[in-house]
């Protein structure tokens, strides 16, 4: 191979697969709480019993009878009854959290997938773009090493493959990262290829009126189904300029993002830039619309372009200008095992260490007390702490005091240091700290991989690049499939049946149109009359009168699923899920969270839509109502 032929592959590794290893730690952390939050606004209020147990809308009986999808399938639907849902949410909920801290990582990785893939198809009514896109984040960097920085996993290898034996030994915090500071994987590629084409042919759909003439920015705030607080203050108060700005904005940064993403040069900035578009984009998008993950999955891809620039960057901001000198038992097995872990969590590189026993290792060492305890801290201070002695400019901290000071220095210390100076702990902590090791001298080995494991590595690596390469072609073959706005000769009419199972299994489907070809005009929500045994009228989902006129007083602050399983009770197709609906509202007077004293005897639904006020005007118009059903026994 010719020297030219090495540099374009060289560039094109460096440039389309190439991820630093503590963007891939970060982004696992960041999407893993963005899942617990998720998880949470799937289950608050009514939502989990509602959506997702057979007294709701969709019991797991009919969700198999008559599926919403093909290739249907869902953990789920093991569980019926409020109680086994519930237990099943803290089951998810378990592994969500092992997969935020990075322990097996890979293992809860598949298992994360599982998870949202069960949650999707348990009720596939309430499937859209934000589900979808969070489907594909998930599965995208399943592929990849996630537990390479940051992770109990890490933690754990490098305990193991670098055993320092002094204190000395762990201010040298470089030589225990032991995961190589970036990979190449063919993954990453895939899902930059992916998140390209989403932002592309959301630009590419948008080429109604409302885009061109700069209006779909005010037809959207008023959707009082997604409008947050914000939406509602803005079109009161909304100056003429800010639609166009807002709606042609938009079309540059998702126009711009393919570039940016794609284009053949230098990586550092085009990835800075494609950041700084996305975040951009999502928060705007989030602050003024309720799009289930959508906007937060899109964030937490970004994370993953952070390069080694802007680490280094990161590094200099946050770097700890607080220093502690940790002087503990170097001959105490606990002490050292405890100061080995503390130096591998000291990010800010905030810690020094030294033996206790050692004054001239300890640069503070002058006037030193004749008392000595087997575990200081020693820092620099205009005042003393509680529990410490007090030197002119020097602090000494002792206990469960200076470990505390120690862990307050440790990232997202705020979580938890405090439990060190409450009781009972900080007593064990005490104990723990100031009584005499029996295992003195009893240090761990450094372990070494066998040939055998290392084999295994590079097996499973191999695995991961053959499932990533077919995944990429399943995605793009899809996307030629979903998206209208590739002419029709070009668009895929056919293809292997394993690729359409696999779409539909995996529930990723490309097509990307957002508010396309332009935004919409009107809104609707459900109404619904009931009327209780003391002859009074209610909607007894919101538990208040029945909103006739809902247009005048939006937004209506339902949340995602609620807003994605009214819409679609509108619509003919969905007919057969009325009796589930109406099953569902008759037992409302029957749960803990009814509020009224009668019960239901006969509701009617409606759906009631409006038309949205065009640009210079805040009153919503023609508003209408149709009755979808009715229930219960007519008086």
């Amino acid at each position: 191979m010719n020297a030219r032929w090495r540099r374009a592959i060289d560039f094109f590794v460096s440039r389309y697969l190439t991820v630093d290893a503590r963007s891939l730690g970060w982004f696992r952390i960041c999407f893993g709480l963005h899942l617990i939050v998720n998880l949470y606004d799937r289950t608050q209020g009514p939502d989990g019993l509602a959506f997702y147990t057979n007294e709701g809308v969709m019991p797991n009986h009919y969700a198999l009878f008559a599926p919403a999808g093909d290739k249907l399938w869902s953990l789920m639907l093991a569980f019926s009854t409020p109680a086994e849902v519930q237990i099943a949410f803290f089951l998810i909920f378990i592994v969500y959290v092992f997969y935020v801290l990075g322990y097996r990582t890979k293992l809860f990785q598949i298992l994360v997938v599982i998870c949202l893939l069960s949650l999707d198809n348990r009720n596939l009514h309430l499937q859209n773009g934000g589900i979808v896109v969070t489907n594909v984040v998930a599965i995208w960097t399943a592929l990849l090493p996630l537990g390479a920085r940051f992770s109990l996993d890490h933690l754990r290898r490098s305990l193991r493959a670098r055993v320092e034996t002094s204190p000395a030994e762990l201010n040298d915090r470089a030589a225990m990262v032991v995961s190589p500071p970036n990979f190449a994987r063919l993954a990453f590629f895939g899902m930059v290829v992916n998140f390209a084409c989403i932002y592309f042919f959301n630009f590419a759909h948008k080429h109604g009126v409302t885009w061109h003439d700069g209006s779909a920015f005010h037809w959207v705030l008023w959707q009082n189904r997604i409008a947050t607080i914000w939406a509602a203050w803005l079109r009161m108060h909304e100056p003429s300029w800010v639609s166009p700005v807002a709606t042609w904005a938009t079309l540059v940064l998702e126009m711009g993002l393919p570039v940016w993403l794609l284009i053949p040069i230098s990586p550092k900035w085009p990835r800075r830039i494609a950041m700084l578009s996305v975040f951009m984009l999502h928060a705007a998008i989030s602050l003024f619309m309720t799009l289930g993950p959508f906007s937060y999955s899109m964030m937490a891809f970004a994370l993953l372009l952070l390069g080694p620039d802007d680490w280094a960057f990161i590094a200099r901001v946050f770097s700890s200008k607080r220093r502690l000198l940790v002087a503990y038992d170097a001959a105490s097995a606990i002490h050292h095992r405890l100061a080995r872990v503390v130096a591998r969590l000291d990010a800010r590189r905030a810690l020094e260490f030294a033996d206790v026993r050692d004054a001239d290792n300890i640069a503070l060492a002058a006037d030193m007390p004749e008392q000595r305890e087997p575990f200081e801290v020693w820092r620099r201070s205009a005042a003393s702490a509680t529990g410490a002695e007090e030197r002119p400019g020097v602090t000494r901290l002792t206990g469960s005091e200076g470990a505390a000071a120690v862990v307050a220095l440790l990232p997202l210390s705020a979580l938890y240091a405090w439990l060190l100076r409450t009781p009972p702990l900080s007593q064990w902590v005490d104990r723990l700290l100031r009584t005499p090791d029996p295992h003195r001298g009893a240090l761990d080995e450094a372990y070494v991989e066998t040939p055998a494991t290392q084999f295994k590595q590079r097996v499973l690596r191999a695995m991961g690049e053959i499932l990533a390469a077919g995944f990429l072609l399943t995605v793009v073959t899809q996307i030629a499939v979903d998206n209208w706005a590739i002419p029709d000769r070009y668009r895929v009419k056919r293809r292997p049946e394993l690729q359409r199972q696999l779409v539909e299994y995996l529930r990723v489907p490309q097509g990307w149109s957002m508010f396309s070809p332009d935004a919409p005009k009107e809104d609707g929500t459900i109404t619904i009359d009931a009327v209780l045994s003391d002859g009074t009228h209610i909607d007894p989902r919101k538990q208040r009168p029945p909103d006739f006129e809902p247009a005048l007083h939006g937004p209506w602050f339902d949340d995602q699923q609620w807003c994605d399983w009214d819409l679609r009770m509108r619509f003919d197709g969905n007919r057969h899920l009325h009796p589930h609906f109406r099953d569902y509202i008759a037992r409302l007077d029957k749960f803990r969270s009814w509020k009224q004293r009668a019960t239901i005897v006969y509701f009617d639904v409606y759906w009631v839509n409006n038309a949205a006020p065009p640009p210079g005007s805040t009153l919503p118009y023609n508003i209408t109502k149709q009755l979808l059903f009715s229930g219960g026994i007519h008086p």
